[in-house]
């Protein structure tokens, strides 16, 4: 059986940064609502290689903690900021004491944790009272849009495999009721528009590909991948592609 292509920390690193540019506007939003300003202690759970606890520096002069259980990926983030404090651990049993946080946020996290719910309950015990959750950015699938068609059985595969290592493919439409469950009050939740605009560049369909060709080992013969590919690439250069994921966030409260 064909083995996945192994991506480095590096890797992982450029995938998270084009993600947090998808994320910006809402993170800004969010960010307004909840006057991140005031913040003097904030969590990232499932930080990977820090880029959104690097980028909070830019808005807050609040004490920034990333927490991951990845230590390769940990170890490039504390190189690459070395503003913020990173530390190995569990979702489900963080390293902290109760209400040590005035804010607790994860990006592109829940659909990959066994038990979201108990994560949830974790990052609101060591958030302060009146302290704000945010769940950024979790993708529901079962709403994805391919076109031309030819790629739509090509985003149904790649939805399978995610599902097959453990992601919750449907994770977005879940989240409020997640919120809920976990005693989280005040929600307030919403789906990221979609906007296709500017330069495509090299960097973009590289990441997308890298991903896709890690995620559909062992789905497809080489060959069939390589087409899918040229379809793919043809249909981002001539401007017919639209690949939209619907991504929900969710912004709550614990009293």
């Amino acid at each position: 059986m064909e083995e996945s292509p192994v991506l480095t920390p590096a890797d992982w690193h450029s995938r998270y940064q084009l993600q947090a540019g998808w994320t910006s506007e809402i993170r800004q939003y969010a960010f307004t609502r909840a006057s991140l300003a005031d913040a003097h202690q904030i969590l990232e759970v499932g930080c990977g290689s820090g880029v959104i606890c690097s980028s909070l520096h830019e808005r807050t002069q609040a004490r920034v903690t990333g927490l991951d259980l990845d230590l390769p990926i940990l170890r490039l983030a504390a190189n690459l900021d070395i503003t913020s404090q990173y530390i190995n651990g569990d979702a489900l049993k963080l390293p902290f004491a109760d209400q040590m946080f005035n804010m607790v946020l994860c990006h592109y996290f829940l659909l990959w944790v066994q038990s979201p719910v108990a994560a949830l309950k974790e990052m609101a015990r060591v958030c302060q009272n009146k302290g704000t959750i945010f769940a950024l950015a979790e993708p529901d699938y079962g709403g994805r849009i391919d076109h031309p068609n030819e790629l739509v059985s090509l985003g149904q595969l790649q939805s399978e495999s995610l599902k097959n290592q453990g992601a919750d493919i449907q994770s977005g439409r879940k989240l409020a009721n997640w919120f809920h469950q976990a005693g989280i009050s005040h929600i307030e939740y919403g789906v990221l528009g979609g906007r296709w605009a500017g330069t495509l560049t090299d960097t973009f369909l590289a990441s997308e590909w890298q991903m896709i060709e890690h995620d559909m080992v062992g789905c497809l013969p080489p060959d069939e991948l390589t087409r899918f590919k040229r379809i793919d690439m043809a249909a981002w250069v001539d401007g017919t592609r639209v690949l939209y994921i619907p991504t929900f966030y969710a912004i709550g409260k614990v009293m």
